[in-house]
C-alpha cells in the first residue's frame, strides 16, 4: 500500500532578513538619524534594522527555505530566519506594517517571484523591523510614529508581528442613505457641511436645501457628495475666480500691478484712488489671461 501524502494547510510564514554581523545596516542607520533629529533625551544610541516578508500560502518546509535564500536575502551581506522570532539583544523593538488595503509594491514583486517559482497561490505583506538601543519601548514607539511611520497607513507594533491568517474583505451590503435637510436651519446646515465633509459655505447649503424643497424630497447621500465634489474648490476654484481686492506693500523696486496697469490696460483690473487694486475672476484675468491671449 502506497503511504499517504499529507496535504498542507494554508498559513502565514514569516521570514525575517536582516544585515550579517559586521555588515553595514543602512536602513538603521539612517532610521538613527531620523530618531536623532527629533532632539529626543534619552536619544538612542543604536538602531537595527531588519526587513519582515509575511507569507500566507501552503507550502512544505523546503519551499520556505528556498523563497528566502534564493529570493529574498543576499547570502553575502545577509540572513534569514524562518517562522522564528528572533529575541532582540535590544530596549525595544518596534515593527511598521502596512494597513490592509493599502499598496504594499514590495509584496507584489514577491508574490510574482512566488508564483512564477513554484505557480501557487499566494498572499504576501512586508514589514520593517527596528531594534532600539538606549531608549525604552514608549520613546521607541513615539519615535517610530514621527518618523518611521504614518499612522494613517501604517500599523506601529511593541513586538515581533506574526497573524495567524490575513484580514479578507468582505461584501458590501447596498444601502440607500437619505439625509434629512429641508427642515434644517442655519446653524444645523453648516453642522451638516462640517461633518458630513461636505466644505460647503452656508449659502451654498440654502440652494441645496431650497432645491430638495422643490423636489418634495431629502437628498440621498451620494447627491449630496456629489454636489460638494463639483462645488468644490477643487473643481471649481471658487476663491480663484472670485473678486480679489488686493493692496500692495512696497514693491521694493520690483514692478507692481499698478505699475503693469498704468502701462496700459489690462484686463479684469481696476485702480482705484487709494492705489488698491479690484481684480474681476483672479484665475482668468491672470493665470489664464496670457493663454487667452495667445
Amino acid at each position: 500500500m502506497l503511504p499517504m501524502t499529507a496535504t498542507l494547510s494554508t498559513a502565514v510564514h514569516r521570514i525575517e532578513v536582516r544585515p550579517q554581523a559586521g555588515q553595514r545596516d543602512p536602513r538603521g542607520e539612517a532610521a538613527l538619524r531620523q530618531a536623532r533629529s527629533l532632539g529626543l533625551t534619552p536619544e538612542p544610541t543604536r538602531i537595527e534594522s531588519a526587513s519582515i516578508y509575511l507569507i500566507e500560502a501552503a507550502l512544505e518546509p523546503e519551499q520556505l527555505e528556498r523563497i528566502a535564500r534564493e529570493l529574498l536575502t543576499d547570502a553575502i551581506v545577509e540572513e534569514s530566519i524562518i517562522n522564528e522570532q528572533q529575541e532582540p539583544n535590544a530596549d525595544a523593538t518596534i515593527e511598521v506594517h502596512p494597513l490592509p488595503g493599502v499598496m504594499d509594491p514590495d509584496a507584489d514583486a514577491v508574490v510574482k517571484a512566488i508564483r512564477a517559482m513554484f505557480d501557487i497561490d499566494v498572499a504576501v505583506r512586508t514589514g520593517r523591523r527596528y531594534d532600539f538601543h538606549g531608549v525604552d519601548a514608549n520613546a521607541a514607539r513615539e519615535i517610530a510614529g514621527r518618523t518611521l511611520a504614518n499612522p494613517v497607513i501604517h500599523g506601529i507594533y511593541s513586538e515581533p508581528f506574526h497573524p495567524e491568517a490575513f484580514p479578507q474583505g468582505h461584501a458590501y451590503e447596498l444601502s440607500i442613505v437619505e439625509v434629512p435637510i429641508r427642515d434644517l436651519d442655519d446653524a444645523q446646515l453648516e453642522k451638516l457641511s462640517r461633518e458630513g465633509h461636505l466644505f460647503l459655505s452656508l449659502e451654498e447649503m440654502r440652494a441645496i436645501q431650497a432645491e430638495y424643497r422643490h423636489l418634495g424630497r431629502e437628498p440621498r447621500e451620494i447627491e449630496l457628495e456629489t454636489l460638494a465634489q463639483t462645488w468644490s474648490e477643487h473643481c471649481v476654484h471658487k476663491t480663484l475666480k472670485a473678486t480679489v481686492r488686493y493692496r500692495e506693500s512696497d514693491a521694493g523696486g520690483i514692478m507692481s500691478i499698478r505699475d503693469l496697469c498704468a502701462q496700459g490696460e489690462r484686463p479684469g483690473h481696476v485702480v482705484h484712488e487709494d492705489g488698491s487694486v479690484t481684480i474681476h475672476n483672479l484665475l482668468k484675468s491672470t493665470v489664464a489671461a496670457a493663454t487667452h491671449e495667445l
